[in-house]
């Protein structure tokens, strides 16, 4: 190396004194040696150019990862945008590390409906971590033993008036090369079969950006969340090869720009979480109820549980089964009517409606094997919605057994429930208004504004006045009718809702949720409550018996507000858990 750099001096050297000859005439010794500082500083630059380039990103990539242990516990919280062609995706992500501990967390925050499936579950969120887990240099492809490796230093560049060190970083793109990720495995990888993303350091050496950007070839094929729940009738047959990815001999016809942004909202200090006071122990279990959801009746005096093994009544009172019901294995869903006398529930076999107090059946109504369903029984009983995840809700009459109609939806159904009065049908979806449809002339009658992307339920007060929803940054809306805005925003330290209700008297809201708000959460189940009048904060607990439940507990409370069941560990010896909120 040095003797290429001084002979590649010299020779340049040489060409200066040969041209200085022929045009000015001889020069001395002294000129010819001032001559050889800035053409040999120049040549330095020229030659040894990249191997600084790579040695000052390699230690600005060295230096962030080293003080992270220094640093720890800390947490880092990151809004990642996705840009396909002209669709959009966000996701925030939490990222927490601590010296024997580390937790990531991501969660959609936007999404367009049509938005392309094998990019709809944040497939590079792996890959966009400001905080290499455990600090380990090997997840990003450098060796600490080996010297330099993939990073490369390109200089300073300008944000929204913010001034970064932009470092190029080789990192192997996590996508599992499933058949659904044929479009992902399209992305441009560099020599060494990676993708090269940047990284933004600010003046303290803190990554605060990253960005990667690269064309990608699009099946013809290809499907999208919205065509996967709501495919054309004639291209219903071929929806699982574009599920898939691609048919069989489909070639890719076009290409579109992809690009992944990710902006660090916050480095801080790993946050203590929230204490919540406990319950005390349970009033009651109900063995054998591992996997199950639970439903209170109106009145709280019955809990209706369903499950793989079936549906079952029980007396909040004493918690004995008072009413197994036959033939109900696979039940999947249950709703009462508003005097409790009735209720709906669903399996694999179709749907049912039973008395509540014999579990005498009513009406059974076959129905070809679908999705998941949930069903919502009018108050009056008189008939059933059922959804799943698709777009369409069907309309079923009790007496007759028949389908009535099917409404369209404009977005994945989450939660739909009949008013009071069963004069209106109120329908939440993914990433769609909140639709009000009148159940007289089956149009729809006005819609809320609310575009959240979670999966979250909503609920209807007992006068049929006013409607509950939540919205993607955890805060509860209170809609007043018809109004185009909501007439309240209830904010509180409340974590992934499972379930929410208004009391009996419509005096209070409550959420039943699991923790996924602290830095390192414990995804345990408790419940918070507000009061309406004035929008306080009312209630915020939790089961001290964090062993009885498993991950995601699911919840619910009694329209008394004096009781919350949560359901147990999804083992064989699970079981709901009953408590008293008083």
């Amino acid at each position: 190396m040095r003797m290429a750099l001084f002979c590649s001096v010299r020779t340049i050297c040489n060409l200066r004194t040969v041209l200085s000859f022929r045009k000015l005439g001889p020069v001395t010794i002294e000129e010819t040696m001032m001559l050889w500082k800035p053409l040999a500083a120049f040549a330095t630059l020229i030659l040894a150019g990249p191997a600084l380039a790579d040695e000052k990103g390699d230690a600005l990539v060295r230096d962030w990862i080293a003080r992270i242990p220094l640093l720890q516990p800390i947490t880092a919280e990151t809004t990642i945008t996705y840009t396909f062609g002209n669709k959009i995706v966000v996701y925030k992500h939490r990222h927490t590390e601590a010296p024997n501990n580390s937790y990531q967390s991501m969660r959609q925050y936007r999404a367009d409906g049509d938005f392309p499936m094998d990019l709809d579950n944040d497939s590079l969120g792996d890959n966009f971590e400001p905080l290499p887990q455990g600090g380990a240099m090997g997840q990003i492809g450098i060796d600490p033993s080996a010297g330099a490796g993939h990073p490369k230093y390109l200089g300073k560049e300008t944000i929204e008036g913010k001034e970064y060190d932009v470092v190029e970083m080789h990192e192997i793109l996590i996508d599992h090369f499933t058949p659904r990720r044929r479009m992902l495995a399209s992305l441009p990888r560099t020599p060494d079969g990676r993708i090269a993303l940047k990284w933004y350091l600010d003046s303290e050496g803190v990554v605060r950006r990253m960005t990667f950007a690269g064309p990608v070839q699009v099946p013809e094929t290809y499907a999208t969340h919205r065509t996967a729940f709501d495919p054309p009738a004639n291209k219903a047959s071929e929806l699982p090869g574009a599920a898939s990815g691609l048919k069989p001999g489909t070639q890719p016809i076009h290409t579109e720009q992809f690009t992944a942004i990710m902006v660090v909202d916050s480095f801080r200090k790993t946050r203590t979480p929230v204490r919540r006071p406990g319950m005390g122990d349970p009033l009651f279990t109900i063995p054998n109820t591992s996997w199950a959801a639970a439903v209170f009746s109106p009145d709280s005096t019955l809990l209706a549980i369903t499950n793989q093994a079936g549906l079952k009544l029980v007396s909040t009172a004493t918690g004995q089964t008072i009413v197994a019901v036959k033939d109900s294995q696979g039940c999947t869903g249950a709703d009462f009517s508003q005097d409790g006398k009735f209720l709906a529930y669903v399996n694999a076999a179709g749907a049912a409606v039973i008395r509540t107090e014999d579990g005498g059946l009513i009406k059974a109504i076959p129905m070809a094997k679908r999705y998941s369903r949930t069903p919502r029984l009018s108050p009056d009983g008189k008939h059933l919605a059922l959804f799943d995840k698709r777009f369409d809700i069907e309309i079923w009459g009790v007496e007759t057994g028949a389908l009535e109609r099917t409404i369209k939806g404009q977005g994945s159904t989450c939660d739909a429930r009949f008013s009071a009065d069963g004069k209106q049908l109120i329908v939440g979806a993914h990433n769609a208004d909140i639709l009000v449809w009148d159940t007289d002339k089956w149009q729809i009658a006005s819609r809320l504004p609310l575009r959240s992307v979670a999966r979250l339920p909503l609920a209807c007060s007992r006068d049929g006045r006013l409607i509950a929803t939540i919205n993607d940054d955890n805060i509860v809306l209170v809609w007043d009718g018809s109004k185009k805005e909501p007439a309240k925003k209830l904010t509180g330290s409340i974590g992934h809702a499972t379930s929410l209700s208004f009391s009996s008297d419509g005096k209070s809201l409550f959420v039943a949720d699991y923790d996924d708000t602290s830095d390192l959460p414990s995804n345990s189940p408790g419940y918070a409550a507000w009061n309406l009048e004035t929008g306080a904060f009312t209630a915020l607990r939790s089961p001290w018996q964090n062993e009885r439940f498993g991950p995601y507990g699911r919840g619910v409370i009694s329209p008394d507000g004096k009781l919350a069941a949560f359901s147990g560990l999804p083992s064989s010896s699970g079981s709901i858990a009953v408590y008293s909120l008083r």
